[in-house]
């Protein structure tokens, strides 16, 4: 596999084996050989070619962590085999800015106020969580964020791809996110010489995932990336961030956007978040939520393994805080797997498909917890 990028137009096209994968837009980036190797490392270790070129050169720090990650990924997933990579080694001129990667969402705000007084920039990346299908959402989140970047008095820089549209054919996305990330960040090698990462989980419940304190910095190169964020639970999240006029008015979780809904109010990590932020008693305080909050949304969810431990810290704060004791019962039940969906499932005989993916999900569980 021979990866490169180069300019056109002012956009930044990278290319595998001489076919164009991805186009990004933005101010201020450039093509780098640093920009190939996040792009296509773990795509290449899930392919059957056994060697992996780099056109343009990587500076040494990535050329030795490159074989770590391959170290780490090759133990995380079976279906990875080590490839050999060729890349020449060079020095790049960097800019000297810190910037945080900035959705709008609970990590993100946690990690901005964090790290309010080190960061000079706000770094957006349009095409990584909204599909392109969704115009009018894609207008909402761009005009909200720019909202907030002027009230936190940080500039912010937008950045388009459509880099999932390649990506998502060849590694899973809960994979892929964390050199999809450092991509986004070596594209501005020339302006910035740090990239901090928002955290999803804390340290005592790390699994391999594609954002991790463990591999994130491991894409250092012109650039360093920083993990930031394990210390604190979801529920702590939100606390610190509560007190921010900014947050309130402009909080945004769902990645599911049907009907292009800002938050659409009834998938699993919107009403966990509205959950936390009744248990505190401040839902009502933040703007972007609608009022759907209730048992029997939350009982006919479908948990999925990897977020089994935002129920239970939802279950643990609502108990303590003394409240909604009709959530905490549903969060129980939705985490045993006694949803309303799962109980009518039972009482009438699955068809073999679905008998399937249940099989497949209790294994996916059993797997996600061989590694708390």
């Amino acid at each position: 596999m021979r990866v490169s990028s180069k300019s056109i137009d002012g956009d930044i096209q990278v290319f595998i084996n001489g076919n164009p994968i991805a186009r990004w837009s933005g101010d201020r980036i450039e093509a780098s050989g640093e920009l190939g190797a996040c792009t296509a490392l773990l795509p290449a270790l899930m392919s059957d070619d056994p060697k992996l070129e780099i056109e343009g050169g990587i500076t040494v720090a990535l050329a030795d962590n490159l074989e770590t990650l391959q170290d780490v990924y090759c133990r995380w997933w079976q279906e990875t085999s080590r490839v050999e990579v060729v890349a020449e080694q060079q020095t790049f001129m960097v800019g000297n800015r810190t910037v945080v990667f900035f959705s709008g969402g609970v990590d993100s705000f946690h990690a901005a106020l964090k790290h309010r007084n080190e960061i000079e920039q706000l770094i957006y990346v349009e095409g990584f969580d909204i599909q392109h299908d969704k115009p009018n959402l894609r207008k909402q989140v761009r005009e909200t964020l720019a909202r907030t970047a002027r009230s936190l008095e940080i500039p912010l820089t937008i950045l388009r791809t459509d880099l999932r549209q390649w990506s998502d054919r060849k590694v899973d996305w809960s994979r892929y996110h964390g050199a999809a990330l450092a991509s986004a960040a070596h594209l501005l090698r020339g302006s910035i010489d740090r990239a901090i990462v928002p955290s999803s989980t804390t340290y005592d419940d790390l699994f391999p995932w594609g954002s991790h304190p463990l591999t994130d910095p491991l894409w250092t190169g012109a650039v360093e990336l920083v993990h930031s964020g394990c210390e604190a639970t979801r529920p702590e999240k939100i606390a610190a961030i509560a007190e921010e006029a900014t947050a309130r008015k402009a909080l945004r979780v769902c990645w599911e956007n049907p009907g292009e809904a800002y938050n659409c109010g009834v998938c699993e990590k919107c009403l966990r978040t509205m959950t936390t932020l009744a248990a505190f008693g401040i839902l009502g305080g933040f703007e972007m939520f609608p009022n759907t909050l209730t048992a029997e949304n939350v009982l006919r969810l479908q948990m999925h393994p990897a977020t089994a431990k935002f129920a239970e810290e939802n279950i643990e704060l609502l108990g303590q805080q003394r409240v909604r004791a009709d959530l905490q019962a549903a969060w129980g039940q939705a985490l045993e797997g006694r949803s309303l969906r799962h109980r009518i499932q039972q009482k009438h005989q699955l068809p073999r498909r679905q008998l399937r993916r249940a099989k497949r999900y209790v294994s996916r569980r059993i797997a996600i917890r061989k590694w708390r």
